[in-house]
């Protein structure tokens, strides 16, 4: 089960720690943390965080400047750096090929984000969970098809979005 949690930075207290809620934590561990374990965000001028979308494997966050920054296992491309790496270490890694992000969603190792007025996926593709035919891929790349999208969910191999006329749309498995 894949759940999105979005942050209040006023609640949250220090803007540059953020809670993690999978395994996949930014020390590089991937075992389940017996607590809840602080992810310390470096460099400057980034405001706080206002999305949290944990994967299977991976995690990002959306901050409110509209950037994202991710952490864990990138074997399939599920952080956005424009590679397939099986191992990124231990650092966050900013998605820095999409920017002005307004929503964000992760899932079977695959992370998809609303952009520009687009909708962008990256990681995974087993079952076409990016909304395209093509291979896995660590590079953000626009669903085909798909309008301005809103509360983006990923899931296993599934991801769906609302537009904004209030139609729901999936695509991968199950769809």
């Amino acid at each position: 089960v894949v759940v999105a949690v979005t942050f209040d930075p006023q609640a949250a207290g220090d803007a540059g720690a953020v809670l993690p809620l999978t395994t996949s934590l930014a020390s590089g561990d991937t075992l389940c943390a017996p607590a809840p374990t602080g992810v310390s965000i470096d460099g400057t001028g980034i405001n706080g965080p206002v999305e949290l979308a944990p994967g299977t494997r991976h995690s990002c966050t959306r901050f409110s400047d509209g950037s994202v920054r991710c952490w864990g296992s990138n074997d399939v491309g599920e952080l956005g750096l424009g590679t397939i790496t099986p191992d990124a270490g231990p650092s966050i890694a900013v998605v820095s090929a999409i920017t002005g992000t307004s929503q964000l969603a992760a899932g079977y190792r695959h992370t998809c984000a609303v952009a520009a007025s687009k909708t962008y996926c990256w990681g995974l593709n087993a079952t076409e969970q990016l909304g395209n035919a093509g291979p896995s891929t660590g590079t953000p790349t626009v669903v085909a098809g798909a309008s301005i999208m809103g509360a983006l969910v990923g899931e296993d191999g599934t991801t769906c979005a609302f537009d904004l006329g209030g139609s729901t749309y999936c695509w991968g498995d199950y769809s």
